[in-house]
Parts: C-alpha cells; sequence; structure tokens
C-alpha cells in the first residue's frame, strides 16, 4: 500500500479520535435525583399556592400569575387583565400578538401577614376563599355589572387544640349569599401553624339554618343548630335540632359519625 494512502487512513483515524474524545467529554453527565426532603422542596406562600392549584403560571419575579380566571384573580385580591401582551416582561422588538390573561398582585396583597381566623383562606365548593376582616365578595362572572358572591365569617372563632400539638387552633362558621335568597353555611377549621393560620375546607351545613353554638373537645368539632322538617318552605323557621361533628387529618376537614366521635378520643394518641 502506498505511503500517501497509509497517512491518509491514519489521519481520518486520527480526527476520529479527537472528535469522539470531545463528544464524550463535553456531554452532560447523568446525575441521580435528590431524595426530596423538607429542606429541597419547593416552598410557595398562599398566593403561589392559590394560582398553581388553579393551573396558572406564577411569576414570581413580577408577582403575577397567568392564566386564571377574573373570579379566582378578584379571590386573592389582585388586578385582573383580560389581555395583556405575552411580551410585556421581554425587551424584544419581535412580539407574539397573543392575549395572556393574568392577575397582578399588587404590594400590599403581597405584604399582607395572614395572622388569624379572620384572615386568611378557606376552601369552599373547591374554590379559594380569602377574607380580609371576615369578609369578602366575589363576582359571579367576568363583568362588573353581575352580582357579587358575599361570604362573611358568622359569629366569632370558636378556639381548641385540632391537631394535638398544644396550640390554639379555631373553627368558623362561614356564610355564603350568592345573590339570591338563599344563605349557605359551612363550618371550615383552622390550623394554627405557629406562624399563621391555615384555614381548610369547608363543608356545607344547610340553607338558612339556625346555627346555635359550636365547640372543640378533644379534638372534635361539634356544631349545633336548627334545621327544617323535610319539605317545609323556607319560610317556615328552622325548628328539628341537630348535632354533627368534625375532624381535622391532614389539614383536610371530615364529618365524623356519633359512634366514631365516642371512639375518636384524643389525636395524640393516634
Amino acid at each position: 500500500m502506498p505511503n500517501k494512502i497509509k497517512d491518509l487512513i491514519a489521519s481520518i483515524i486520527l480526527v476520529t479520535i479527537i472528535i469522539l474524545v470531545g463528544f464524550y467529554a463535553t456531554r452532560p453527565t447523568k446525575t441521580e435525583p435528590k431524595e426530596m426532603t423538607e429542606k429541597n422542596v419547593p416552598q410557595t406562600n398562599d398566593l403561589e399556592k392559590t394560582c398553581i392549584d388553579n393551573n396558572g403560571k406564577w411569576l414570581a419575579e413580577y408577582k403575577e400569575c397567568e392564566n386564571i380566571d377574573e373570579k379566582t384573580c378578584a379571590n386573592i385580591g389582585g388586578q385582573f387583565e383580560s389581555c395583556g401582551s405575552a411580551c410585556r416582561h421581554t425587551k424584544s422588538d419581535m412580539c407574539i400578538m397573543l392575549c395572556v390573561p393574568f392577575c397582578k398582585i399588587t404590594d400590599s396583597i403581597q405584604k399582607q401577614t395572614i395572622n388569624d381566623p379572620l384572615n386568611t383562606s378557606y376552601l369552599i365548593e373547591e374554590t379559594p376563599v380569602i377574607f380580609k376582616n371576615g369578609l369578602v365578595e366575589i363576582a359571579n362572572g367576568p363583568e362588573q355589572s353581575l352580582t357579587k358572591q358575599k361570604f362573611s365569617i358568622f359569629g366569632k372563632p370558636i378556639y381548641g387544640d385540632l391537631d394535638g400539638d398544644k396550640k390554639d387552633d379555631a373553627t368558623v362558621i362561614i356564610t355564603s349569599n350568592p345573590g339570591g335568597s338563599g344563605t349557605f353555611f359551612y363550618v371550615a377549621g383552622v390550623i394554627n401553624n405557629g406562624n399563621n393560620y391555615e384555614g381548610t375546607n369547608g363543608i356545607l351545613l344547610g340553607d338558612r339554618i339556625a346555627p346555635q353554638n359550636v365547640e372543640i373537645k378533644d379534638g372534635v368539632i361539634t356544631v349545633n343548630y336548627a334545621e327544617r322538617k323535610p319539605n317545609e318552605p323556607m319560610t317556615t323557621p328552622p325548628s328539628i335540632g341537630v348535632s354533627k361533628h368534625f375532624i381535622v387529618k391532614s389539614k383536610i376537614l371530615r364529618e365524623q359519625k356519633e359512634t366514631d366521635v365516642k371512639e375518636y378520643q384524643n389525636p395524640v394518641s393516634q
């Protein structure tokens, strides 16, 4: 074999080796995923959680939640924009003509400290409702002229330990008036996390009932109220006494049967 051909083959082999070495040297190495611990689990505040839970995209730098509806935005005290620019946070001269609905969180809302049961969020009919001084109004539709659903804390919060950590949790009765003649009553728990109070889901008690008293004993919430007989018109005053019991497990309020309450005892022992 002529020497020129041998030299050409050797050069090709050398170049191939150099290319392969460079490829493997610069290829990203595979790393094992980190074990999910309390230190590396992403932490979000109530506003971020509400955004994510409603399929929104949280933009922490701009305190905005993209792609949520106006009702949810009003619920968290934000300013809703139905057709924001997709390039509002970029400096590019080229921009896609696309409307992006987003909710702008004002500084006053962002800095709000949730420190009692009258100023925290509850989940009512799968919708997060954030109270301010025990009240909140939410638009029932996209237009300002439409009726608003009004929520309020009925009476005062009742305090007691619900999760066995020796801290004063609470329970509240929430009323909802969607704009018609009905007034719907819910019971909810409030967990004391040390720095703030976190509301649970609300469970419906009934329409236009007559609450009597509420207590927390051995980790169990007991609500006593009066309701109407079956088929009685709403104009009839409630006269049938009812007692219902509830517990909080994993920050979720659950109704308990009378027989289960007697066996429940104290959450600390479970």
